[in-house]
């Protein structure tokens, strides 16, 4: 009976430790996916007032100063743009961090997306957050925006989010095994007062019979079972019995 509470206890901790960890993995990435795209917004609302500066002349192909200074005021960006069917880097802020990691020392191999599109930089303690748009001057001439933001607010939630997960999953997991085994113990103990009873029904006292549980469940089933195989044993040893004065009256008579 111990062994089968064992069993039981660590079958239960086993089921809770996966559904924990795919809830854990779940509330992680869910709480990462939402702190990273909370800057989209700010992205997207930069880009739009890259493309308005860009639109105020005909083409782009010189910046004016007046450009430059409003462009440099939006924070980290790299624009580019076609020449004789060449891409070339035609503006880039002071501070880029880390932008020239798409563009590339070639600018003109990097692919152009056809809609605007989201991207991480960066490592894991400096993520940097991307965002590349195609557009047309009004003159005709393609080119990418991409404008980028630092996500240094990011690391350190996430990093605390962690380690709670780490810390609780554990201890939650020991207590639904100590739950489990408790459980396991009470649920078999009905079990177990059924096997002390039916050990002390010998040969002589098959009259007795088992006391029914009250509630009618598996074991109130088994409980039944076994009144009535002790019945029919009963049965069985009193036709023996009867069987076996019938023969002795009968030899005794000749």
């Amino acid at each position: 009976m111990g062994t089968l509470r064992l069993r039981l206890a660590l079958w239960h901790a086993l089921a809770l430790s996966v559904i924990l960890a795919v809830f854990a993995a779940l509330i992680y990435g869910v709480v990462r996916d939402q702190l990273i795209r909370h800057h989209d917004a700010s992205l997207t609302g930069t880009a739009r007032s890259v493309e308005r500066i860009l639109s105020s002349e005909a083409d782009c192909e010189t910046l004016t100063d007046a450009q430059r200074g409003e462009l440099e005021r939006l924070g980290p960006l790299v624009l580019v743009h076609e020449v004789g069917g060449e891409r070339r880097v035609f503006f880039e802020s002071a501070d880029k961090r880390g932008l020239n990691v798409l563009i590339g020392s070639k600018p003109d191999e990097a692919a152009i997306p056809t809609s605007g599109r989201f991207e991480m930089l960066g490592t894991e303690a400096e993520p940097i957050r991307l965002y590349s748009e195609p557009y047309k001057s009004r003159s005709g001439r393609s080119g990418l925006i991409q404008v980028a933001q630092g996500l240094g607010e990011v690391p350190l939630p996430l990093a605390t989010l962690r380690l709670a997960l780490l810390l609780m999953s554990p201890l939650a997991v020991g207590l639904a095994a100590l739950g489990g085994y408790g459980l396991a113990r009470r649920a078999l103990a009905p079990v177990a007062e059924v096997t002390r009873l039916a050990r002390e029904i010998e040969a002589g006292s098959l009259n007795r019979r088992l006391p029914l549980p009250r509630s009618q469940d598996e074991i109130g089933s088994l409980v039944t079972t076994l009144n009535q195989m002790i019945g029919r044993l009963e049965a069985a040893f009193e036709a023996m019995r009867r069987l076996t004065a019938d023969a002795s009256h009968e030899l005794r008579g000749r």
